[in-house]
């Protein structure tokens, strides 16, 4: 039988390697693709491969972008062996075989296809007739990114190549690369023209400037003179500015189909920069597009590491979550029995305070449970395994332990905030029996009461009094469950109401441990 499979550089330079054997593949740029490219110019769901008896053919996706077979744009196509594949603008190119190894040679090399790369990109930004001699200096900027990107991916160091370019091709004396984040822009890496890296304390830059670009999304070059609506802006005065030049980077975040201004690349100096020829522009134009390509290679490497990881833990959870679906349908019937004991209008509002917290308990608490199931089953698991394996079964056991505590930390806080809720949430004062709110509260307590701890009753006649009822339930909901928690396997806990004068008496004690003086002082 005819094996067939897809062959292609990756953005580092490997060479990847996809048997074809499944009835439909598909290719594109999210990571629910089954070949995923990490290009901007190809789509999110670029185009699929579809088996027809022992052959493929490429059916085009994208409504925005492009797919090209042997150079001829195509809808739809049947494969043959040798076929090349070119997706977008940039045409990142696959290659179609059949009938060969994964081992085999193919038209594919890493020299090959980084110094086609090169030339392609060379080829797109050079006008005809540039001067050999003159422009050198700039060809040979470009070129080196370009071998210094494809040899190996390093956003810290590609960020550092594309200041040295800028710098070296507009006479600039300083460089920054900014990330947008809401109103304000955030310093990502700076350099000197003598190619030191600048640190964020020294970081200065005419944020008029910056705020325009990033709005208008056009670049903005001042290479003899301060523009005049520009001139008396304070930054610029202080840092004495005489030129400087500001240029969009744009790319795309994983679930989108659009390239946005994300980012900024600055340069600035306190003398005159160099004017631009049209190479200028177009090199740094594919400079300033690098650098967006580097944040949207980075939120891609962000999708997959969490994709991974969601993998893991529900690879780790699946065995669980029978058990769990049982707890959650649990936590319901008990929500809608609480609800249902709930009688008069304060009963009523704690109802919805136990729904509420139900709901939002639900979450960490799944999470918890499954991070502490998971770490037995990893701790059942370690003993047998290799001592390479083990320490990678130690780094996910720690990485369960975090989210546990997170869970614990989340919890904590959902009861403070349902706390400070239920205690603002009717302020109205209303005349109410004391004796039948105190009911209300233990009827919804008991269902959280331990074995063998008891809570005696002792309402005396007392007369009916105003108050605020969702507060003082809240506060009499608190002070018993502390005092039914302080217990162990057995204790009291009594309530008694009473009237002494004119005054209503509400006491509650319990034969519990008592709170130390050190405990008390917290309070």
């Amino acid at each position: 039988m005819t094996t067939a499979s897809i062959k292609w550089i990756d953005s580092q330079g490997r060479e990847q390697f996809y048997p074809l054997s499944a009835g439909e593949i598909l290719i594109g740029r999210k990571s629910d693709a089954d070949i995923i490219l990490a290009n901007p110019s190809v789509s999110r769901h670029h185009a699929k491969l579809v088996r027809g008896g022992q052959d493929y053919s490429i059916i085009d996706l994208s409504n925005t972008n492009v797919t090209y077979v042997n150079g001829q744009r195509i809808k739809q196509q049947r494969l043959h062996h040798g076929d090349r594949i070119r997706l977008g603008q940039d045409r990142t190119e696959l290659c179609y075989l059949t009938g060969v190894s994964e081992s085999a040679s193919t038209a594919f090399n890493l020299e090959g296809g980084d110094l086609e790369k090169s030339l392609a990109s060379l080829a797109s930004i050079l006008p005809g007739g540039y001067s050999q001699h003159s422009d050198l200096e700039k060809i040979s900027s470009i070129l080196d990114f370009q071998y210094q990107w494809g040899k190996v991916f390093s956003a810290e160091g590609t960020f550092e190549q594309i200041l040295r370019s800028t710098l070296k091709i507009s006479g600039a004396e300083r460089g920054y690369i900014l990330l947008k984040q809401q109103d304000r822009f955030e310093y990502v890496i700076g350099m000197n023209d003598r190619g030191q890296n600048l640190p964020q304390s020294d970081f200065r830059a005419s944020q008029t400037v910056v705020r325009q670009v990033a709005r208008d999304g056009k670049p903005i070059y001042m290479a003899s003179g301060i523009a005049e609506e520009f001139a008396e802006q304070k930054s610029i005065l202080t840092l004495n500015i005489r030129s400087l030049a500001c240029m969009p980077l744009r790319w795309m975040l994983p679930e989108s189909d659009t390239a946005e201004v994300r980012g900024v690349l600055y340069l600035d100096s306190t003398g005159s920069m160099r004017e631009l020829s049209g190479l200028d522009e177009k090199i740094l134009g594919k400079l300033a597009l690098e650098a967006g390509n580097v944040f949207e290679k980075l939120e891609m490497i962000k999708t997959f590491e969490e994709r991974r990881t969601l993998q893991l833990e529900l690879a780790l959870a699946q065995e669980t979550q029978k058990n769990l679906q049982n707890e959650l349908r649990a936590a319901e019937e008990l929500r809608r029995a609480e609800s249902q004991v709930l009688l008069s209008e304060n009963a009523a509002s704690m109802g919805r305070f136990a729904a509420a917290l139900s709901h939002d308990l639900n979450s960490p608490l799944a999470v918890l449970r499954s991070a502490l199931q998971s770490c037995n089953a990893l701790a059942e698991k370690e003993a047998t395994l290799p001592v390479e394996k083990r320490r990678e079964i130690e780094e996910i056991e720690a990485q369960l332990r975090r989210s546990a505590i997170e869970s614990t930390d989340r919890l904590h806080q959902i009861i403070l905030r349902m706390q400070r809720f239920t205690n603002m949430d009717r302020k109205e004062t209303l005349l109410v029996d004391l004796n039948s709110l105190l009911q209300d509260v233990v009827d919804v307590l008991r269902l959280q009461i331990k074995e063998g701890v008891a809570l005696e009753l002792d309402l005396q006649s007392i007369p009916r009094i105003r108050v605020r009822p969702q507060q003082i339930s809240a506060v009499f909901s608190n002070l018993l469950q502390n005092a039914l928690e302080g217990l162990t396997s057995a204790g009291h806990v009594w309530l008694t109401t009473s009237q002494a004068g004119s005054q209503v008496q509400i006491v509650v004690r319990d034969d519990g441990r008592g709170i130390s003086p050190e405990e008390l002082a917290g309070i």
